[in-house]
Order: structure tokens, then sequence, then C-alpha cells
């Protein structure tokens, strides 16, 4: 069959085009935007350029418009994700072409593009002039009263009342670091929300602070605290567990990261590629937040 493609863009209110992205999302990545759009956070920072043949999504890159704050000065950076190819549609340069759109439409307006890649492409993203970058992992040692560790509960997201929470606290968030951060992530966080942490979420209404923890034995995940003023780490360590030493593996950049302890980032999962117009606008020693990936 003739194949008849179109390139679109930004089209997340057609319901047609929508579910056919859906469905293609499905096959390759196992994952759904549709509960995400529905909840009213795929805004338009999130913005799909495709390939459709007829109706069907075939091919997709999207593109995030954040901002990032490096030692208090503020970027424009697009990061990319979503980035994916039907099975049947392999091997005809369609990602190519959505990646040169991409990179065409907002070259002027940003100061770099980023994304989180497979190992196994790499050659395709340094094609594009995307160089892997190291991050650094921080983590530090804390003694805990635990205390307040029973004045913590779970968030239920099939609660109205435990989404409003979220809804308040994501628009109106404290950043956790002037030293690296990035900003207009409201649907980013939303995503990995419902998506990546649904049981890891929990909130702390003395705080009126959400928190994104996991305890494994003696090591703490802090993954994210989402609240309107900025909490000291070790006041938030004594809700989050019972008395004890622990350490604590915090998944993006401290305020104070000298006061940790620092090691190169290694993981088998993905490459921090950066394209950027001047290589040092890049922080020497960070970490991307967690719930900041697309």
């Amino acid at each position: 069959m003739k194949m008849e493609l179109k390139m679109i863009s930004d089209y997340r209110h057609n319901a047609l085009y929508r579910e056919s992205f859906n469905a293609l999302a499905r096959k390759i990545f196992w994952i759904d935007f549709e509960k995400w759009y529905e909840a009213g956070f795929w805004n338009d920072r999130y913005i799909c350029f495709s390939f459709l043949d007829r109706d069907q999504v075939v091919a997709n890159v999207s593109a995030n418009l954040l901002s990032w704050v490096v030692q208090g000065k503020q970027l424009n950076v697009i990061q990319i994700g979503t980035v994916m190819t039907h099975p049947d549609y392999r091997k005809k340069g369609l990602a190519s072409q959505l990646m040169q759109q991409v990179l065409k439409t907002y070259e002027d307006r940003c100061d770099l593009f980023y994304l989180f890649g497979e190992p196994s492409v790499k050659s395709f993203y340094e094609s594009f002039g995307f160089k892997p970058i190291q991050e650094t992992c921080f983590h530090t040692e804390l003694k805990v009263n635990g205390e307040s560790s029973s004045c913590i509960r779970k968030l239920n997201l099939s609660e109205p009342r435990d989404m409003d929470i979220i809804r308040s606290l994501a628009a109106e968030r404290a950043p956790l670091s002037g030293k690296f951060w990035v900003e207009h992530t409201q649907s980013l966080l939303a995503w990995h929300l419902l998506n990546v942490y649904p049981e890891e979420i929990y909130y702390i209404e003395q705080l009126n602070a959400i928190v994104l923890f996991k305890v494994e034995g003696e090591n703490v995940h802090l993954y994210d605290v989402v609240c309107r003023n900025h909490v000291p780490l070790e006041e938030v360590m004594e809700y989050l567990v019972p008395n004890g030493t622990y350490k604590v593996n915090v998944h993006y950049t401290p305020a104070q990261p000298s006061d940790y302890n620092r090691e190169p980032f290694v993981t088998d999962d993905y490459i921090f590629f950066v394209k950027a117009k001047d290589e040092r606008m890049l922080p020497v020693e960070f970490f991307h937040p967690v719930t900041a990936h697309a």
C-alpha cells in the first residue's frame, strides 16, 4: 500500500490524532498519555511533531519547552522526548526528518537542546550534534529522630481532594536548588506522578509538601519535594523514616552541593545528551531532576 505521509504538530486537542499517538506510544513504550491529557496536564509546553500516514501517527519526536536555571542564570531550553517510529515505517528516515524539524523550529529560540536517549541509539543523536554529558550524583548521611514519621499520608490519585493538592503545589512549587534547576515542569511532574511514582507520593500537612521517596533498608531515595517554600532536608527526613542513621540519595541537584558526597553518576538506562550553542553555559556538577525527565 502506498504511503501518504504528512507532517503535523501541536495536535493534542484532536481526539483522532491523539488516540493514534497514544496507540503508538503504547506499542513502543507501553505508556499512554490519555490520563495525563484528561487530568489537564498536557499543556502547550509539550508539542508533538509527527508523521501521519492517512490518519495514523507512524513516527514522532516531541519538544518540551522549559528553562534551566544555572547559578542564577536562566537559559531557554528544549528537552526532546517520545522519539518513536512504528516498526512498519522504520529505516525510512522519518525520525531524522522530525528531529531536523524540531531543531529548525526552535534553534533561534533556545540556548540548548537536550534529551535522555538509550545507549543503543547513541550514534543517531550524535549525528545531529548532541554530545554525552556526565551527571553527578549527590548523597549524604543523616541521623534522624523520626518523631514525626507518623504525620505523613500517602496520596491517592483517584481522590479529587488529593489531586487538588497535587495541582496546587505543582503550579506554585519552589525550586530545590539555585545551582541547577529546571523550570516550567508542572506538566512533566504530573506525568511522573501519574505514571512513574504513583505508589511513592506522600503528603506532609504540617509542611504543606508532597514528597516522593522510597526507603530500602538504611538507604532513602528522595526523588522530589514539592512545596511552596524551601524546607531543609533534615526537617523533611523527620517525617519520612523512624529514628536511625540513613544514607540519603537526592535525585536532583541539592541547594548546597558542596555539603554532599559527590561522584559520577553511572547508569546503563540512558545517556544525557546536550546540543548547546556554547558549552561553557553548562554546569560543572549537577543532577537533572528525575521528575523533569521527558
